[in-house]
């Protein structure tokens, strides 16, 4: 699953990374972004332009505050469905968080040996109160599964900008192709401050020793 991620580049970064155009009055790095809070997106508009904006993480229900989305399952939930023919979005991060199922211990998993960042594919739904997201999800890889079952569906850009694209046949390659993908991501134990959504700062993607 995806339950909590890093966005701690500033912005001209991510503009370097992915040129786009910049709708965020104040966008604040982050190392530890938690649901609920108001997260770096970006979406195609209607000319097929990226525009980077924020929207809030999780769609509420009666129930739940929805904060992913199977994607095996995502066409035929009554939730999600209608929102993956204009409503797909890309979620920029730098890497993200995952707590061993039996240990509870936390581990910083980045989409690449490198520092580039990765592109997390998503959905989103216009609400009242603004716009709200959710994060695709996948069965773990073979290497991750040992932490945890679940993991987001991280993209490379080329692709990520073809789950954008408003042309609705796109989005079923997209997906065809990133579950069938093993890909490798580096992962590191971190500190359990982490736990704590207002702990922030560059120490908590340092790497420490395992607890048993």
């Amino acid at each position: 699953m995806c339950g909590r991620f890093s966005q701690h580049w500033p912005q001209e970064l991510w503009q370097d990374a992915w040129p786009v155009d910049w709708r965020v009055k104040d966008f604040e790095p982050r190392y530890n972004v938690a649901p609920g809070t108001a997260v770096l997106t970006f979406i195609h508009d209607h000319e097929d332009q990226t525009l980077a904006g924020l929207m809030q993480w999780g769609i509420p229900t009666p129930k739940m505050l929805l904060i992913n989305a199977r994607s095996e399952t995502v066409e035929s939930r009554p939730t999600f469905r209608p929102l993956l023919a204009k409503s797909r979005c890309v979620v920029p991060l730098n890497g993200y968080y995952e707590w061993h199922q039996q240990t509870r211990q936390p581990y910083y998993i980045r989409p690449h040996q490198d520092d580039r960042p990765g592109w997390a594919l998503g959905l989103y739904q216009m609400t009242p109160e603004g716009a709200r997201l959710v994060i695709l999800t996948r069965a773990a890889t073979t290497e991750l599964s040992a932490i945890h079952p679940r993991m987001p569906v991280l993209a490379d850009r080329d692709l990520a900008e073809v789950w954008l694209d408003r042309r609705e046949s796109r989005y079923r390659e997209v997906l065809a192709m990133m579950l069938a993908s093993e890909p490798h991501y580096p992962l590191r134990a971190v500190s359990t401050r982490v736990n704590r959504a207002r702990e922030q700062g560059p120490d908590l993607i340092q790497p420490i020793a395992a607890e048993s």
